[in-house]
């Protein structure tokens, strides 16, 4: 408690030199000073009428009480008499008027500011100041905060903190509210009341016991607690007051204020004759945490909900003007809570004559209309149909505008980056994205649509959502073009003020404080700064509550009561608000791989499918728990790490708008500041971008039961066989099952390809030997031969086909693109989205074949389309000797087709340049694979001879690839020199492979093929 209760009365009535007189000013203060001794017990400093000059109140104030007054005292200061108030540089200037003081001399006023100043000089804890007298309010003036007024509960902790916490309040009386700032018309209308004013009656009536009226009477027990505290004092004294003066058409109001040493303390008074009967304050659990962690605020929550009140009343205001809002800011900047927590609750207490009809928030999936059908249905309104004109959202809100014509509707889609980041089918964007835009457009009185957003995706959504504008609609006229930048609604960082309130009212809620109180700055000096870091501030707070909880048990155990405090050393155990996450995560993990080491590599894996990599930006990413099935050995570790995350508060479970249950990241900042996670990231991006693929076209595979969406013509597969087969397979249960089918189908449909062009040859070369006398001449047999080995390559899927391996890179091989020129008559083999890459034409006696990719060809296990290749060329009986060009820089080289050629009794020969008819005398083809060197224009002319004469040329280039890369000296293969004169990367007949494709009027394009 205090060890003395002290207080300085001044009243004044009868005022001199040109100031009117008072009538009730004395009888106020004698009445308070009585009351105060008797009841309260009271040291008193009394100032009466000409005691109360100002050479009397300077002493007082300067010598008096800095003497008198302890650190263990409280005193309280009442005046009761004049006062003015006069325009000030920073607002009114307010004045108490002495006894002695001279009509407009302030000079002989006693100044509020120099009151505040001597009083805030004062050692004691606590003090209260209570002025009764015109422009009284001026004092707020003086270096005072506003105090925030509601009753609430005192338990037997809140008021041990009310009495050891600083108080320093002032409450003010108004007499006739303000006129005139510069008014010094000081008359003696002050009002009165019996034989007091109506302040100082309300006053002395309240302190005798009437302001103890909270908690209410009930069941018998009187009203009140036994303790009256100043804000409940000034309570009571505003609904006696401002009732009672409205009656001389006088309006008065009274206001509380705090000076700037107030801390968590209150002022209080011990009502007379009232037994004290304080509560304990509630019991605390997991149940009772204040904080919400990792997770928004819900509407639920709004009584926790603290340090945005100005920002909602914008947000209220902003959305019943504007049809369309984006709630804009960094990831972790309250976004959400705005909405849910403060917006909502505010527009259900709207009492304008038009009401609001708000529906559930809506988060989007992998589908965009399920979610919002969900709501919908949940308010019985009729669903929404995509592509379906007669049953879109318009119609929709038609059927809800018809039955309520008075009232608005809002429509808030939550964390919408989410319509980018989840799902992938444009289309469904695209019909959900105009859906909404017809309804506004439709609706715009009624119709209130709020999204939330990231600001790091504004740019995609908006971009998205003006993509999908209808091509019937005038751009001007809709939401999304013009009223996008109108409809920004920009969520700003929190002051220090609004973190104070967030951080200490939640505590304050439950009966809880911090300690030492320095506790709370050095959180707000750790995240004012930082966009993004409310959660991390949540995440902090809950751990710290969650850590008081655990030394309560702990003390209940001993037999020892502890106070409800969040401590200072718990905070520093958590590492602070930046270090908290990570660090729950960091101990989560390593408990867990501490007791089996196989849970490294199981955390790495479920933690990395949490992560959304689509748009540029890190987000959480929601995981079906069916996506989390593996087998057997690994799934009982899965599901012990998302039930062990998920009980530390890391991740949360859920069902999304199917009922389907998933399991996310609590929020998005774990998956971008969690070190360990971004490290796993890095070395796994290019396998992540696969799986995400993968993902998508198992669940696909399963759900239709069809070979055809196997992936045995994809040119990943060789490396998810990689993954399957290594000791980090990250594949789940259906990705393996896909996987293993995919290359099961391949490998049969390779063996079916073979055996389709080996039955090919045996059937028409046994044609050629028994039934030579059906046909007329060889040449028709060969040409049915060549015409059908193309038929059976073409019944296989291009990636059969190719066979092709995937790189480090991107795996994928690009293919080049092949033109015909002069309409000259080759005919296509193989194509791409009607994209040529391999082609052949006669050429007087003989042949050529082009093909746009040289990697395909020298990779030893794509045989299928070299053997097939080959024999196209070759035909039936044909003379099997093969010339393989080399000093050219050819990237083709012998080595490259050695192995394969032998395998299949082709004679082979290397020659070097130049080329010439000596060379070719005994050859059937001659391979030209990919020269990056200059063939000399005598070679040119015998090769074009070779193929007029009846021989065969397989062209093997790729444009693109030269085009980039052949002026630098380290990209021609083995190192090799070569003449590249006249060569410009800038003009595609210049490559080298051109000069000799263009003899017969084609050419390789440095266009790719995809």
């Amino acid at each position: 408690m205090f060890y003395r209760n002290l207080a300085f009365i001044i009243g004044i009535n009868n005022y001199i030199n040109g100031i009117s007189p008072l009538n009730t000013a004395v009888n106020d203060a004698k009445k308070l000073v009585e009351i105060l001794r008797q009841k309260h017990g009271y040291q008193v400093w009394v100032c009466l009428d000409e005691i109360a000059s100002l050479t009397n109140l300077n002493k007082f104030l300067d010598k008096t009480l800095p003497e008198q007054v302890t650190e263990n005292d409280r005193l309280l200061f009442y005046f009761a008499g004049h006062g003015v108030a006069l325009n000030g540089d920073d607002g009114p200037a307010g004045y108490l008027i002495p006894q002695d003081a001279k009509l407009g001399d302030t000079n002989s006023y006693l100044s509020m500011t120099k009151l505040h100043d001597a009083l805030i000089q004062l050692p004691c804890r606590h003090f209260l100041g209570i002025l009764d007298c015109c422009f009284a309010g001026a004092f707020k003036w003086s270096s005072t905060r506003d105090l925030l007024t509601s009753p609430e509960p005192i338990y037997q902790e809140r008021y041990k903190h009310f009495i050891t916490d600083p108080a320093w309040q002032i409450i003010t009386s108004s007499a006739c509210d303000q006129k005139a700032l510069d008014n010094f018309n000081l008359d003696s209308v002050r009002g009165q009341v019996g034989n007091h004013s109506p302040f100082a009656s309300a006053l002395l009536n309240a302190l005798e016991g009437a302001a103890d009226s909270y908690p209410p009477a009930t069941n018998g027990k009187p009203a009140g607690d036994g303790v009256i505290t100043a804000t409940e004092l000034y309570l009571h004294l505003r609904d006696r007051i401002e009732i009672t003066t409205e009656k001389y058409h006088q309006r008065q109001t009274p206001g509380i204020w705090c000076l700037n040493k107030h801390d968590k303390g209150e002022y209080i008074f011990l009502s007379p004759g009232h037994e004290l009967n304080l509560p304990p304050a509630p019991p605390l659990d997991e149940s009772q945490n204040p904080y919400r962690g990792l997770k928004s605020f819900d509407e639920k929550h709004s009584s926790l909900f603290f340090g945005r009140t100005e920002l909602v009343e914008k947000l209220e205001y902003f959305v019943k003007a504007n049809p369309l809002t984006v709630v804009l800011g960094a990831s972790g900047s309250g976004k959400s809570s705005l909405v849910k927590a403060g917006l909502i609750p505010k527009l259900r207490q709207d009492n304008t004559e038009n009401k609001w009809c708000i529906l559930p928030s809506i988060r989007v999936s992998k589908t965009l209309f399920q979610p919002l059908n969900n709501v919908l249905c949940n308010a019985k309104l009729p669903r929404v149909e995509p592509r379906n004109p007669r049953h879109n959202l318009a119609r929709t809100i038609d059927v809800w505008a018809k039955d309520n014509p008075n009232s608005k509707l809002l429509l808030f889609i939550d964390q919408s980056e989410e319509i980018i980041t989840l799902c992938q089918n444009e289309d469904e964007r695209k019909e959900f994205f105009q859906q909404i835009l017809k309804a506004i457009n439709a609706h715009r009185d009624q119709l209130r649509v709020v999204l939330s957003l990231r600001s790091d995706f504004e740019t995609q959504v908006r971009d998205a959502g003006i993509k999908f504008v209808p091509t019937d609609y005038n751009r001007v006229n809709t939401m999304l073009k013009n009223r996008w930048h109108s409809g920004r609604f920009i969520v700003p960082a929190m002051t220090r003020r609004e973190l104070r309130d967030a951080i200490e009212k939640p505590a304050e809620a439950r009966v809880m404080y911090f300690q030492p109180h320095e506790l709370v700055e050095q959180l707000i000096d750790e995240v004012v700064d930082m966009p993004g870091a409310l959660p991390l501030l949540s995440f902090a707070l809950s751990e710290l509550y969650l850590k008081y909880l655990k030394r309560q048990r702990e003390a209940q155990y001993r037999g020892i009561t502890i106070d409800r405090a969040l401590t200072q050393a718990d905070y520093q155990e958590l590492g602070g608000v930046m270090q908290s996450l990570t660090q729950r995560a960091d101990l989560e993990y390593q408990a867990l791989v501490q007791e089996n080491p196989a849970y490294d590599q199981v955390i790495r894996h479920v933690m990395l499918r949490m992560l959304a990599l689509t748009g540029g930006e890190l987000a959480r990413r929601r995981v079906p728990l069916s996506e989390l099935e593996y087998p057997p050995e690994k799934n009982s570790l899965v599901k012990e790490v998302i039930e062990r995350f998920t009980n530390a508060r890391l991740l949360v479970k859920g069902k999304d708008a199917e009922g389907k249950p998933y399991v996310e990241p609590g929020h998005d900042a774990l998956v971008r500041g969690w070190q360990k996670l971004l490290l796993w990231k890095q070395e796994d991006e290019e396998n992540l971008l696969v799986q995400r693929r993968l993902t998508t076209a198992a669940e696909e595979w399963k759900s239709q039961q069809k070979a055809r969406f196997l992936w045995h013509g994809n040119p990943r597969l060789d490396l998810l066989k990689k993954v399957s087969l290594s000791d980090d397979n990250w594949l789940n249960q259906v990705e393996a099952e896909f996987v293993q089918r995919s290359l099961q189908r391949r490998r049969n449909d390779s063996r079916c390809l073979i055996g389709s062009v080996t039955l090919v040859i045996l059937a028409l070369s046994g044609l050629t030997i028994f039934g030579f006398n059906e046909f007329r001449k060889l040449e028709e047999a060969s040409q049915q031969f060549q015409n059908d080995s193309i038929k059976v390559l073409r019944e296989f899927s291009i990636n059969t086909v190719l066979n092709i391996k995937p790189n480090n890179k991107n795996n994928s091989v690009t293919l080049g693109e092949l033109k015909a020129l002069n309409e000259a008559p080759w005919t296509t083999l193989l194509e791409e989205k009607s994209q040529v890459f391999a082609m052949s034409r006669k050429y007087n006696n003989g042949k050529v074949l082009a093909i746009e990719h040289d990697a395909i060809l020298k990779n030893n296990d794509n045989s299928v389309l070299l053997f097939v290749l080959l024999n196209f060329l070759n035909g039936i009986n044909g003379n099997k000797k093969v010339l393989i060009s080399t000093g050219h820089c050819e990237f083709l080289t012998y080595s490259n087709l050695a192995p394969n050629l032998k395998q299949w009794e082709y004679e082979l020969e290397d020659i070097s340049a130049p080329i010439n008819s000596t060379k070719l005398k005994e050859a059937n083809i001659l391979i030209i694979g990919n020269a990056w060197g200059n063939l000399e224009n005598d070679e040119l002319k015998t090769i074009e001879q070779f193929v007029s004469n009846g021989g065969k040329v397989m062209a093997v280039g790729l444009g693109w690839s030269w085009k980039y890369d052949s002026d630098k000296p380290e990209r021609l293969p083995n190192g090799g020199k070569c003449n590249q004169e006249g060569q410009d990367t800038n003009d595609i007949s210049t490559y080298p492979m051109n000069k000799l494709l263009e003899k017969f009027d084609a050419r390789f394009e440095s266009s790719l093929i995809n």
